[in-house]
């Protein structure tokens, strides 16, 4: 396996699989510790987030900081650790049996948040290794003719895995032993942190074999408060080229109108009297339509430019979610539409973020991706925090219209700064304009 992008393809497969089935079995894991407590859920996952959203961008600015060889085996790391850690907490809770909620002694108070702290560090490290390898290494070590293509296959195994992990998680979360509590859990951890081998060594080896990758670490640099670092990241974030690109790209992030959202699987269960059957393969048709997002950008970008394959992608996107806002305000005989058009949405959303996954390879500075990216992925979880903060505000049925409709707008919105920015900056930059 001499092509080093097949080799990175292949850690991806590995490692994502695992990510996928942890992703499914922690939740099911506390929902198990503390039965019913769908709140407390929801609180773990919101601190998760909230801290991921402060941490991420200097933890992400560390690959700036070092050589690329430190920052895998620190995102690994810290992927491992937080596995780890998370399993010690539950598999504890679980012995100790807190009941309803752990705050009924100070053990499991502090087992709830070394569970939570766990949680952020395993989702920071494996932002930094999303951030170091499609925005850090691939630019290197895939030719520009074949960065599209590229990309294209990393979506493809990201939505293959979303499709197929869950479900080889399930069974094993099913497995049971009685002299070991959560035995099914602690298999898809185990599943999880030994992919974790393969994907250092495959990564190891793409290093060792290809010299455009072998950087010295950067000058030792004056320590600086996690303040210091985010203002860095934010006169970094606007000072590129594409920020307002990024920027439209965080706004598609407030939207409701997604198959494997949290809040339109609840609608759907509840007022649109759903089956689980139904909305597991609603959720399976969005990755669907997503895989073909991965075909149809590389065919757009054969006939026309980066920019205007992006540009067509977002508005498409934006007219599939203004269709389905009005299906919705149309009532139940245009369900079927409302539906149909937000599998559609999936076409341009994955198709966008391609495009704009590759708009930023091109554009950012080699000594600033990590903290510029990590910036960006501050905004996407800043918008999924606003999204959940609505989502709760207006948690009444009669009020799911409200965010049907502000997501409209937030699409939208997305896709005129786009274009905005695609007449504008765009045309400025010389690396976009060898891409016309």
């Amino acid at each position: 396996m001499s092509d080093p992008s097949r080799r990175i393809l292949l850690s991806r497969l590995l490692t994502h699989s695992g990510d996928q089935a942890w992703d499914f079995a922690l939740p099911l894991a506390l929902i198990q510790v503390f039965p019913g407590a769908i709140g407390l859920v929801s609180l773990f996952y919101f601190v998760v987030r909230l801290l991921h959203t402060i941490l991420v961008t200097p933890v992400c600015s560390l690959i700036d900081r070092v050589d690329r060889r430190t920052a895998v085996r620190l995102g690994v790391g810290a992927q491992t650790f937080g596995i780890v850690l998370a399993v010690a907490c539950v598999l504890s809770l679980a012995y100790l049996r807190p009941g309803a909620a752990p705050w009924g002694s100070p053990t499991t108070s502090l087992l709830f948040i070394g569970a939570m702290a766990a949680g952020v560090i395993a989702s920071l490290g494996g932002t930094m290794m999303d951030v170091a390898i499609s925005q850090d290494w691939l630019p290197h070590v895939v030719p520009r003719e074949r960065l599209a293509a590229t990309n294209s296959r990393l979506k493809q195994i990201d939505l293959a895995t979303e499709v197929s992990a869950p479900v080889v998680a399930g069974l094993l979360f099913a497995l049971s032993l009685d002299s070991v509590p959560l035995f099914g859990f602690l298999l898809v951890a185990a599943w999880n942190v030994v992919s974790f081998l393969p994907e250092l060594a495959l990564l190891e080896s793409v290093l060792g074999s290809n010299a455009a990758l072998r950087k010295p670490a950067p000058a030792p640099q004056a320590r600086q408060s996690v303040l210091d670092r985010l203002s860095a990241g934010w006169r970094d974030f606007v000072a590129q080229p594409a920020a307002l690109s990024m920027i439209a790209y965080a706004l598609l992030w407030l939207t409701v109108l997604s198959p494997h959202g949290v809040l339109l699987t609840a609608w759907l269960r509840s007022q649109g009297h759903l089956s689980e059957a139904g909305v597991g393969i609603f959720r399976g048709l969005g990755a669907l339509f997503g895989l073909v997002a991965t075909v149809v950008f590389p065919w757009l970008l054969a006939r026309t430019s980066l920019v205007s394959a992006s540009r067509a992608l977002i508005v498409f996107e934006a007219a599939c979610v203004l269709g389905a806002a009005a299906a919705y305000a149309s009532g139940a005989s245009f369900a079927v539409a409302f539906l149909g058009l937000v599998l559609l949405s999936r076409i341009g959303l994955y198709g966008f973020s391609l495009g704009e996954t590759e708009i930023r390879q091109v554009t950012i500075d080699p000594a600033v991706r990590g903290r510029v990216n990590g910036f960006a992925n501050a905004l996407t979880s800043i918008a999924t925090l606003g999204l959940y903060g609505a989502g709760a505000a207006l948690e009444g049925p009669e009020q799911f219209g409200y965010l049907v409709y502000g997501s409209a707008a937030c699409v939208t919105a997305g896709a005129v700064v786009f274009v905005a920015w695609s007449a504008t900056v765009a045309r400025k930059s010389p690396e976009l304009k060898c891409a016309s």
